[in-house]
């Protein structure tokens, strides 16, 4: 059995602030989430994702360069990728996208990737849609968290958010834990206030709820009460897909046996050391992350 599963197709990007090079770099929220997984300690874990085949060997190398164990590809024509702008206060400006990746379908797992104890869905562009994630509910035992995808691409590459939720919303299924950020909790159910969001989310799709919030930190709802902490203070180089980060930081404190105010003081910790660095070029140093989890969690409150 698998600690976890990751499923989302990998994004090959190209980064508009390395200048005049045009590769591109493996990147998206399910690469984001593995090596997070991977640099936290987690050894039975996959990913697997839809991509074309110029790009397998290089997914494969890739993963390999950074420790995750195993992934498991799925055939696509073409390979997600997107043009990426980084500005100098560390946030990304998603330009265009290169090319859309294929989708991922009802059935294309095999069976012994549903044996794991947690699958995290971490779709890009909504490559999974509500069949999917029904799906994965109804052939698996495991826990089922969610790290929804709110954009789309038009056929000329324009990216914008998405302007409906059949991705997820029609799920009969409730998942054990959902993440977005504020924005995105304010577009799904149309109430600004994090906290009426997060409510309203576990009301409709989620045991649980945490909302990224920023330099305010987050907040986590598990259906009687809020837990809010603090963000790290930090100066931010790259803060693109820092929200995969923060969620499969907390993921992987909760298979081991964290608390929910101890995990998300952990993930809290995770995502601040990621948004120091570029990209995934990025270590979790022990003695740091426990730096950071005590100053952080002397910010959690309860109500």
């Amino acid at each position: 059995m698998y600690d976890l599963v990751v499923i989302g197709n990998p994004s090959f990007d190209h980064i508009v602030s390395q200048g005049t090079d045009r590769s591109r770099t493996l990147s998206g929220s399910a690469a984001y989430s593995i090596v997070t997984a991977t640099k936290t300690g987690l050894e039975s874990i996959a990913v697997i994702g839809a991509l074309g085949s110029d790009f397998v060997m290089r997914f494969r190398e890739a993963l390999g360069a950074l420790g995750v164990p195993e992934h498991f590809t799925l055939e696509s024509k073409t390979t997600l990728g997107f043009e990426v702008e980084t500005h100098s206060d560390g946030e990304s400006l998603l330009r265009r996208c290169i090319d859309v990746g294929g989708r991922i379908g009802v059935g294309s797992i095999p069976d012994e990737f549903l044996a794991a104890r947690a699958i995290l869905l971490s779709p890009m562009l909504r490559e999974i849609d509500d069949e999917f994630i029904q799906w994965i509910c109804n052939s698996s035992d495991a826990s089922v968290w969610l790290d929804p995808s709110m954009l789309t691409a038009d056929s000329g590459g324009t990216v914008k958010p998405i302007s409906n939720f059949e991705g997820f919303e029609k799920t009969q299924c409730i998942l054990d834990y959902i993440q977005m950020n504020e924005h995105e909790a304010a577009m799904f159910t149309g109430e600004s206030d994090p906290l009426v969001a997060a409510e309203l989310l576990v009301d409709m799709v989620a045991e649980h709820c945490i909302l990224t919030l920023g330099a305010d930190g987050a907040l986590l709802y598990d259906g009687e009460g809020f837990t809010t902490i603090s963000a790290y203070a930090t100066t931010p180089v790259d803060t693109y897909c820092a929200g995969s980060v923060h969620f499969a930081g907390y993921l992987t404190s909760i298979l081991a046996e964290q608390t929910e105010s101890s995990a998300l003081a952990t993930a809290t910790a995770l995502a601040s050391i990621r948004i120091e660095k570029p990209g995934l070029d990025f270590d979790f140093n022990p003695s740091e992350v426990s730096h950071r989890v005590l100053s952080v969690e002397e910010t959690i409150t309860h109500r």
